[in-house]
Order: structure tokens, then C-alpha cells, then sequence
């Protein structure tokens, strides 16, 4: 870490503008050390991970499509959960949010709400820590958009495509609130992608067995 924002690390073999997915959501949000649940049950750090590894998601294991590191944020920010886990956000990142029914940035979430455990528990926030010393951002994308980050279910805005469509109005006024523009569009494009695929299918199978 280093103490001044202004002093900002130049790491070798990085380069100057990291490479960013071609997906309008895409900023990474964790420490590298946040240790990451491999498809076989172990942990990896974040920061030594490779793409096209298999992880684990909630159901079951998941390739990873791309990783970024070379953001860098002023400060970070500690969550403590009841259990011991420690989630070190140093940007925007979603983890499942038992309350809401769907992925939620951290920032927005009240202590007392519960994020799923890789082994079912659901583990209560009890506070935060907002710590001014300068981090590098780490990212994490998958195949289908989940991971589990120091056991917790996390994932980004993409993993809300499998509770949109048993979304209350109220529960989705809340999500929209906690996405940005992009993220919205985002989603309501993976969305419409997906509905569209499945009325080919439809259509398909419909003609089949006329």
C-alpha cells in the first residue's frame, strides 16, 4: 500500500490504460488478496488467478472471461461480517443480499442485512471501516457473471438476470437505485438478448412438433 494518494505505484508490465472488457459495467472493486473459491473447493488470491480458470458459483463451477487489475483508488473500505469474514471493497462491488432477494452494491447496504456463505449461512454485516490509504483495484468477470470472494456469493449486475423474473415492483425500484445508467442498460441488454434467444427456441421447437 502506499500513503499518499498522490503517490500512486507504477507496477512493470502493466499497462498504461488497463484493459477494460467490452462491458459497460466493467470496474474492479477488490483487494487482491480477496481469496476467490476455485471449482474444486480450494481458494485462490485474486491477484494470481488466470482466465479461463474454473471457479466456483452458486450453481455450481464457472469459467473466468476476463480479469483487470491496475485501477487505482484513494481509499478502501473493510466490511465485517458476523462470522469474521472481511470483504475489502476498494470500489463498488456487489455481493447477494439476502433482504433484497438480489446482488446489491456493498456501499448501500444497512448493517444487519445478510450476505449468502458458499455453504448456505447467511452471515449478518455488523460494520464498516473506511480505511485512506491508496489500493488497487482488482476485477473478477465470469461466464455466468458469480463468484464466491472469501466465501461470500458476490457477482455484478449481470447475476440479477436470474431473479428479474420473479422481481417484486418494490424490490425493483430498489435495485435500479443502486445501478448506474450503464449498468442499467446493461442488463436490460443481456436481458432482451436472452428473451429473444428463448422465443427463437420456442419458435423452433413450436415448428418441430407442429
Amino acid at each position: 500500500m502506499v500513503s499518499s494518494p498522490n503517490e500512486l505505484p507504477v507496477i512493470p508490465g502493466l499497462p498504461d490504460e488497463p484493459e477494460v472488457p467490452d462491458d459497460p459495467e466493467a470496474t474492479p472493486c477488490l483487494s487482491g488478496d480477496t481469496l476467490i473459491t476455485m471449482a474444486d473447493y480450494t481458494t485462490k488470491r485474486l491477484d494470481e488467478l488466470t482466465e479461463g480458470e474454473e471457479i466456483l458459483s452458486e450453481f455450481g463451477p464457472t469459467k473466468i472471461t476476463h480479469l483487470m487489475r491496475g485501477y487505482f483508488q484513494p481509499y478502501h473500505t473493510l466490511y465485517y461480517f458476523e462470522d469474521g469474514t472481511v470483504i475489502d471493497e476498494i470500489s463498488d462491488h456487489k455481493f447477494f443480499n439476502v433482504e433484497r432477494g438480489y446482488w446489491a452494491k456493498l456501499k448501500t447496504w444497512n448493517i444487519g442485512e445478510h450476505a449468502r456463505r458458499q455453504d448456505g449461512m447467511d452471515i449478518a454485516l455488523l460494520s464498516t471501516e473506511t480505511v485512506n490509504e491508496v489500493a488497487e483495484n482488482f476485477g473478477i468477470w465470469t461466464e455466468n457473471h458469480q463468484h464466491f470472494a472469501n466465501g461470500l456469493l458476490g457477482g455484478n449486475a449481470a447475476a440479477n438476470r436470474a431473479v428479474l423474473t420473479n422481481i417484486t415492483l418494490e424490490q425493483g425500484a430498489e435495485l435500479a437505485a443502486t445501478l448506474t445508467m450503464a449498468e442499467i442498460l446493461s442488463l436490460a441488454n443481456s436481458l432482451s438478448d436472452e428473451l429473444e434467444d428463448n422465443e427463437i427456441e420456442t419458435k423452433f421447437i413450436k415448428e418441430k412438433y407442429r
